[in-house]
């Protein structure tokens, strides 16, 4: 849909105040040129704008600097809470691939009303995190302190609990995303070579390059690293059967309430009955009836053998 030219106008204006508050969270200066590079917007048209920005007491300049004012800081949160929650929402209610999450958010974030907004964080539970670990701003403008640290920032052998992924840039994301990684994910760091790091992730030894693992933040395990026992679904050999420990958090929306709605749940056996010519889909007996599980769906779940 054609936005109109003062719908325009305030799409701008919000994400002008987006990325002031970025420099500020991030410890650097903002200025017209910043904002100009970070929006794809001439500076023409940030210094024209400003102006007005100022005037209207939501920013203010010192020097070649700009800083929000409370006001402006206000504003900003609430577009930053509007995206977060709308990234929420799409994550736990639909089947929105999460390559898509950020992008369409980037677009409802300037459409949620405030009152919209406390309509959909209530409707979620009122959410604390969004799916990449980010918190979310609350209805007072209060943001909790994000905990953890680069990945990269680690040594080998220790067990760590994902807490954060930066979702930009995009092409960075991509990688990250394609291991599934995920808040709450428990990974051992296996040693870094050739500009690429091995970590094993929920016992799948995976590799990322040292630009995502920059993106990727942890904290130190307070309990260690998974339980030897632990294994995929997608481990267990045919004819073996597993007590299920849990879905990966990775696995949100309608995949995760599917499994759910199968029996996929703590404390249930399963057993792998039988593969297709391929060896993939795996048919596995569970609660009486067989299932049908891609390799991609099993990785998703942890069990322990018996």
């Amino acid at each position: 849909m054609r936005l109109s030219k003062g719908d325009q106008r305030r799409v701008l204006v919000e994400d002008v105040l987006k990325h002031l508050h970025d420099c500020r969270s991030r410890g650097v200066s903002a200025t017209e040129a910043s904002a100009g590079g970070a929006l794809g917007v001439g500076l023409d048209r940030i210094a024209k704008l400003l102006p007005e920005l100022v005037e209207a007491g939501l920013v203010e300049r010192r020097g070649d600097c700009l800083e929000l004012t409370v006001a402006g800081e206000g504003y900003a949160l609430s577009v930053i809470r509007a995206h977060r929650l709308y990234e929420t929402y799409l994550a736990d209610r639909t089947g929105t691939p999460l390559g898509e999450w950020h992008r369409r958010a980037e677009v409802e974030e300037h459409r949620l009303s405030p009152v919209a907004q406390d309509r959909l964080a209530d409707s979620l539970g009122n959410p604390r995190f969004d799916p990449h670990g980010d918190p979310i701003p609350t209805r007072g403008g209060e943001v909790v302190a994000q905990a953890g640290r680069p990945l990269s920032g680690f040594v080998a052998g220790e067990d760590l609990v994902v807490t954060h992924m930066e979702d930009e840039p995009e092409e960075v994301f991509s990688e990250i995303a394609k291991l599934r990684l995920a808040p709450g994910m428990r990974l051992r760091v296996l040693g870094c070579s050739r500009g690429r790091l091995r970590v094993e992730v929920e016992g799948l030894v995976q590799e990322l390059s040292l630009v995502a693992a920059e993106r990727v933040h942890a904290v130190l395990s307070p309990a260690g690293g998974p339980a030897a026992s632990q294994r995929r679904l997608s481990a267990i050999s045919l004819g073996e059967s597993a007590r299920v420990l849990g879905i990966s958090p990775a696995c949100r929306g309608s995949e995760r309430t599917r499994l759910l709605d199968l029996g996929v749940v703590p404390g249930s056996i399963v057993e792998a009955a039988f593969s297709g010519p391929l060896g993939d889909p795996t048919a596995y007996r569970l609660r009486g009836t067989m299932v049908g599980l891609r390799r991609e769906q099993a990785e998703q779940i942890f069990v322990e053998r018996i």
